[in-house]
């Protein structure tokens, strides 16, 4: 049971709501997320079957807003002929467009275990991600990075293909202090989920520290990554609150309603909404 918290104004920054919507809980989230003074949502597409659902969903309520693309581990045969789809969403009459390209990247995480050729793998999803970056050049619009085991190659992508930096942002920022000095050097951004509440994310905590409160983004990433105390549950956006009430306790020292308020500001700009 959430209280409503008035004059918060939280931003979750990247959702995954389809199976909300499936299970017919999409209402309850949202209300959940109000209370908890989360007021927008941005829900990121992972596959082709998102794209419509999303848009709807953000044609419908207030508040809501999308991001379309192909995640690399949704990639199939069929990701290119999909693709040529993609442009029609920001055609200047369409209704609801999307706010950023995304979630896109390389995941290397499970190279060791693919039964494919892992070259062939590589392949399919660095062309996958370049055509996106390109789209995403033509509309001029944001890219929502996934990068997992792969941050040195997606940086190296982002550079090939001419990518704005000050669009880019990696979501889930789990690479080092290195990395992330360079994204920023480069004018990107990182934004940060509940694994910063873990007791063993002690690197994330000072990329996130290093970045600064200027630029700094939260996210839920739900269903995944549900924060301390609730990790193992399913993540919702309303526990976007426990993650920035941490950041700004024990990271940036800082009272809670100015981190909202940073942090929302920031997204905000950043997506244009």
């Amino acid at each position: 049971m959430y209280i409503r918290i008035m004059n918060v104004g939280l931003i979750d920054t990247h959702a995954h709501l389809d199976r909300f919507i499936t299970n017919g809980e999409i209402s309850k989230l949202l209300s959940d997320a109000r209370a908890a003074g989360v007021e927008k949502i941005i829900t990121q597409s992972a596959s082709f079957d998102d794209w419509t659902k999303y848009k709807d969903l953000a044609s419908t309520h207030e508040n809501i807003y999308w991001t379309v693309g192909l995640h690399p581990e949704d990639i199939t045969q069929y990701s290119s002929l999909q693709l040529d789809a993609l442009g029609s969403f920001f055609a200047e009459d369409a209704p609801a467009r999307p706010v950023a390209i995304g979630e896109i990247g390389l995941d290397f995480f499970r190279k060791d275990s693919w039964t494919e050729n892992p070259d062939d793998v590589v392949m399919r999803q660095s062309e996958i991600f370049e055509k996106q970056l390109y789209f995403a050049k033509q509309f001029g619009c944001p890219v929502v990075i996934h990068a997992r085991s792969a941050n040195r190659e997606c940086l190296d992508t982002l550079r090939r293909v001419g990518m704005d930096f000050s669009k880019v942002v990696f979501h889930c920022f789990s690479g080092s202090l290195s990395e992330l000095d360079e994204l920023v050097s480069e004018g990107g951004r990182a934004s940060f989920t509940g694994i910063i509440t873990y007791k063993n994310a002690s690197e994330m905590r000072e990329c996130m520290l290093a970045q600064g409160v200027e630029r700094v983004m939260f996210e839920t990433d739900c269903p995944y990554l549900s924060p301390e105390p609730l990790r193992g549950s399913v993540n919702v956006p309303a526990n976007l609150r426990l993650t920035v009430e941490y950041a700004a306790r024990e990271v940036f020292k800082i009272p809670f309603e100015e981190l909202a308020r940073i942090s929302s500001a920031n997204a905000e700009e950043f997506f244009g909404i």
